[in-house]
C-alpha cells in the first residue's frame, strides 16, 4: 500500500509538473534563451539552430505543439477555397495545389526546404512561437531494437500522439483514380483508422484526403516493413551520391514515365526511397501523395529530409547552388531543366521565389543550421 500511494504520489507530481509548463508555454512572449534556441552570428544575423525532437527539453516540445495547434484555430488569410478554414488548412492547400510543380522533379528539394521555411514564419509570427524548429531522425528509430511505433514522437504527451484505431475510419473511393492531374492517390492499405491519442486527437481536417473535399480525423497507419528504407545504411548510402541527380534518385527515386508525363511511382518495397518510405512508414494522411502535410509530423519528416541534402551540400562547397534536372512534370521527357531562377510557387500562401533563394541555408533569405 505504501509503495502504491508513493507510485500515485510521483504520478500526480508528475501532472502537476506538466500541467506547469504548458501554462509557462501559452505565454506569447517566451524568450528565445528561455527555450533553449540559442542563436548564433553568421552573414544573416541571427541564425537559429533546427535540432532532433528526442533532444528538445520537455517545455520545448509542448511550446511546439501548442504553436500548432495554434495554426489548427487561427483563420486562413489568403485562401479563396470555400473549404479552407485554418492557417493549417491554407498550407494543406498550397502543398495540394502544387504537388505537381514540387514532386518528381528538381524542384522537390528546394520546394520543400522553403515551404518549411513559411511554415516556420508562420508559427513565429502568427501563434509566436519562439523555440527551435525541430526534426525527426527516423534513422534512429529504425535503426533501433523497439517497435517503430516506440518512437518519441508518438508519445501521447510529449509527442503528436500514436497510431490510428482500426474501425475508426473509411478510407473513401478515389473518383479519378486513373487521371492524373485528378486522382487522389489514396492508398487503402495504409490506412488502420484515426489518431486517438495526443494532442491531435481531436483534430478535424477540412480538406483531403487528396483532391477530396471531406470532413475527417487525423489518420495513421503505422507499419514496419520499410525500416531498412529509412535506416543508416540507407542514410549513409544516400550522402555518398556524387552529384545532385543522383543524390534526387536516392532520396525520392524515379518516376513512372508514361507519355513523357512523370506520375508518382511506388515500387517493390526493397526500392522504395528514403523520402517515400517515411511518409509510408507513418502511414494514414502521411501517405498521402498530396495533403501529407495534414499530419504535423510531415513537418518533422521534412526538416530530416532537408538536414540531410543540408550534410550532402556540406560535404563539398561546390554543392551550395549545384542543382539540375527536369522541372515539367506534364513534359518531364522533352520539357526545361530547372535553373536558379526557375520559381517555386506556393500560390495564394506565399509569393513565388526563385530556386536560387532556397539553395544555401545559412543565406538572409533562410538563415538556420542543423546540429
Amino acid at each position: 500500500m505504501a509503495s502504491a500511494a508513493r507510485h500515485l504520489i510521483s504520478l500526480s507530481l508528475i501532472t502537476l509538473l506538466l500541467a506547469v509548463i504548458v501554462r509557462g508555454s501559452l505565454t506569447p512572449n517566451v524568450s528565445t534563451e528561455a527555450l533553449g534556441n540559442r542563436a548564433t552570428k553568421s552573414s544573416c544575423g541571427q541564425i537559429r539552430t533546427r535540432r532532433e525532437w528526442r533532444t528538445l527539453k520537455p517545455a520545448q516540445k509542448l511550446d511546439f505543439i501548442r504553436s500548432i495547434q495554434c495554426l489548427q484555430t487561427r483563420r486562413a488569410r489568403n485562401s479563396k477555397h470555400p473549404n479552407v478554414v485554418t492557417l493549417w488548412d491554407e498550407l494543406q492547400e498550397s502543398h495540394l495545389k502544387h504537388a505537381h510543380d514540387a514532386h518528381l522533379v528538381a524542384q522537390f528539394l528546394p520546394w520543400h526546404r522553403y515551404f518549411l521555411h513559411i511554415y516556420e514564419k508562420t508559427l513565429r509570427e502568427s501563434c509566436q512561437y519562439h523555440g527551435p524548429l525541430p526534426y525527426w531522425n527516423q534513422a534512429i528509430d529504425a535503426d533501433s531494437s523497439l517497435p517503430f511505433s516506440a518512437s518519441p514522437v508518438f508519445h501521447p504527451i510529449l509527442g503528436f500522439g500514436g497510431d490510428g484505431v482500426p474501425g475508426t475510419y473509411t478510407v473513401p473511393e478515389d473518383p479519378n483514380p486513373n487521371d492524373p492531374d485528378l486522382t487522389s492517390f489514396i492508398i487503402p492499405e495504409f490506412y488502420k483508422g484515426c489518431v486517438r491519442t495526443g494532442p491531435f486527437a481531436s483534430l478535424k481536417l477540412n480538406i483531403g484526403p487528396g483532391h477530396l473535399v471531406t470532413k475527417h480525423c487525423l489518420t495513421r497507419g503505422i507499419g514496419e516493413s520499410l525500416r531498412t528504407r529509412v535506416g543508416g545504411a540507407a542514410v549513409s548510402a544516400l550522402l555518398s551520391q556524387p552529384n545532385f541527380q543522383a543524390f534526387m534518385l536516392e532520396i525520392d527515386g524515379p518516376p513512372q514515365v508514361i507519355n513523357g508525363r512523370a506520375l508518382p511511382n511506388l515500387p517493390a518495397p526493397e526500392d522504395i526511397p528514403l523520402h517515400q518510405a517515411g511518409h509510408l512508414m507513418v502511414g494514414g494522411a502521411m501517405a498521402n501523395y498530396y495533403t501529407s502535410n495534414a499530419d504535423p509530423l510531415f513537418y518533422l519528416h521534412h526538416a530530416n529530409v532537408d538536414r540531410l541534402w543540408w550534410l550532402w551540400q556540406q560535404a563539398n562547397a561546390t554543392r551550395l547552388n549545384e542543382i539540375s534536372g527536369p522541372s515539367d512534370v506534364r513534359n518531364f521527357t522533352n520539357g526545361p531543366q530547372i535553373t536558379l531562377d526557375t520559381p517555386l510557387k506556393f500560390g495564394t500562401l506565399y509569393q513565388d521565389v526563385p530556386v536560387r533563394y532556397a539553395m544555401d541555408t545559412s543565406s538572409k533569405k533562410l538563415c538556420y543550421t542543423y546540429v
